[in-house]
């Protein structure tokens, strides 16, 4: 870096799932956003998404191609905001560090550690949550281990084989040809023990490589993984609050703050035609976790913790198409709460 590029300013992290990682470029409104993104003075950075459950402290930075999205991804460097670096930026953190900027002209970086198809366990420490002595909780430890324990390379090899053997027959059977690059599988693959789900594991390869840096605050939107387990709601009531806790530690913050965006429910969006239909969703659930949690710290005098819904900023889905609205919304408690603007800018749900 050369020396003007170094600011001084707040940086914000961006946690969760898709919902938080889904780039600017897909949001309706996108395209004018990347357009408008000519801020010098913000800064964007992506954590690369490593795996396993040893805690790492540092990453590689990487720029490579991604065959599911066809484009290229860069991680784990610090760009400085423009048309051309926004495009991949989490749509609800570009959104949120614009307007912070925009109203206080300080410098503002974002981390985004997100990380689509995850649940809420992953973001824990492990050893944090080998302490909370639930039901759910420790079935789900007792699962994994399981799982981790009865997983065999080299059978799992040969399934992948076999599986390849009858996929070629079948080809052949039909008189297609075999693309040259498809070919028998040889790797032996390290199974659940490397699972980006397995309890504890993207809190070790993607929040504790950055840890001790001097984060001003963290935004979290996560919730549809968990909200398709039966009763996933009532772990994730089990260990929000731990993991929000876990966070400031990683930090050096015991005040640092936290906004929470509520969780959506799947389908078209929830009306009081709907409603009882809409309780067979765990995604109700999760919200209501989302928001006592909230109500949680207020009453227990943690001014700190925020909350901005979402479910009404969607089409169908767990995602809210309609993302530009929801940044603003955390912006707007952030800007309140973290530096001292207006009363009247309206931020409490």
């Amino acid at each position: 870096l050369k020396l003007e590029d170094i600011l001084v300013g707040d940086v914000w992290l961006l946690g969760g799932q898709s919902n938080i990682e889904f780039p600017i470029h897909k949001l309706d409104g996108g395209s004018l956003e990347i357009a408008s993104a000519n801020f010098k003075n913000i800064r964007l950075f992506t954590v690369p998404q490593l795996n396993g459950p040893d805690e790492k402290k540092a990453f590689p930075r990487l720029y490579q191609w991604n065959d599911f999205f066809s484009e290229h991804y860069r991680q784990g460097y610090w760009d400085v905001c423009s048309p051309a670096t926004v495009k991949e930026m989490s749509g609800i953190g570009y959104i949120f560090a614009r307007r912070i900027h925009m109203a206080t002209q300080i410098p503002i970086g974002v981390i985004d550690a997100s990380r689509g198809g995850t649940c809420i366990e992953t973001w824990l420490p492990l050893d944090l949550l080998k302490t909370i002595d639930t039901p759910e909780v420790k079935a789900a430890l007792s699962d994994w281990d399981k799982k981790v324990a009865e997983f065999d390379p080299q059978k799992d090899l040969e399934a992948r084989v076999k599986q390849f053997n009858d996929w070629s027959a079948n080809m052949k059977k039909q008189g297609k040809e075999i693309p040259a690059d498809r070919t028998a599988p040889t790797d032996l693959r390290p199974g659940p023990a490397m699972d980006m789900n397995r309890p504890g594991n993207c809190y070790a390869s993607m929040i504790a490589p950055i840890a001790g840096l001097q984060i001003k605050g963290a935004i979290w939107h996560q919730g549809y993984n968990n909200a398709l387990v039966p009763n996933g709601h009532v772990m994730y009531s089990h260990v929000f609050a731990k993991m929000i806790g876990a966070w400031r530690a990683a930090f050096n913050d015991p005040q640092m703050p936290f906004g929470i965006i509520s969780q959506e429910t799947e389908g078209e969006p929830q009306d009081l035609d709907n409603y009882l239909g809409k309780m067979n969703d765990e995604g109700i659930y999760i919200r209501e976790v989302h928001y006592q949690t909230f109500l949680d710290f207020q009453k227990a005098g943690d001014k700190n913790v925020g909350f901005a819904s979402s479910f009404d900023q969607r089409r169908a889905w767990y995602h809210p198409q309609i993302k530009i609205p929801v940044g603003e919304r955390i912006a707007a408690w952030a800007l309140v709460t973290q530096y001292e603007k207006p009363d009247d800018i309206r931020w409490l749900p």
